[in-house]
């Protein structure tokens, strides 16, 4: 049985209803809460939510025509520039992957050393 939410109410209804509720504004929710179908009605917009939104479609669209305006030799360079990036990128982590491990080396033997340490310092106070 699907349900549909406005504001904090939740609630079941049949399959043949599930229209009539969208256009009162109610969104159709799946079992953990998430939006499947939103309303398409019913619903209102305070002025200075909608001038936020089409502040930001207008930045949008703007940024779509300057990118629309790149030729694209200047795509296929940024394109390679990234794989460039990306190559060097997996090359340092896999250098920081070994260094971590000769670090991890470095330690035990430290640790070992120490103990060997420890045990002479032992030895030479039982003398």
């Amino acid at each position: 049985m699907p349900k549909v939410k406005k504001d904090n109410k939740i609630y079941n209804v049949a399959d043949a209803s599930v229209n009539g509720y969208l256009k009162r504004g109610f969104d159709l929710i799946g079992d953990k809460g998430e939006i499947i179908k939103p309303a398409t009605g019913g619903k209102t917009v305070n002025l200075q939510q909608f001038n936020e939104v089409s502040a930001e479609n207008q930045s949008l669209k703007a940024e779509i025509e300057t990118l629309k305006g790149q030729s694209p030799s200047e795509v296929e360079s940024l394109k390679a520039e990234f794989d460039t990036l990306q190559e060097a990128h997996q090359a340092l982590a896999q250098e920081r992957d070994d260094l971590k491990l000769k670090g991890d080396d470095l330690q035990a033997q430290n640790a070992d050393l120490q103990k060997q340490i420890d045990d002479l310092k032992a030895k030479k106070a039982a003398k």
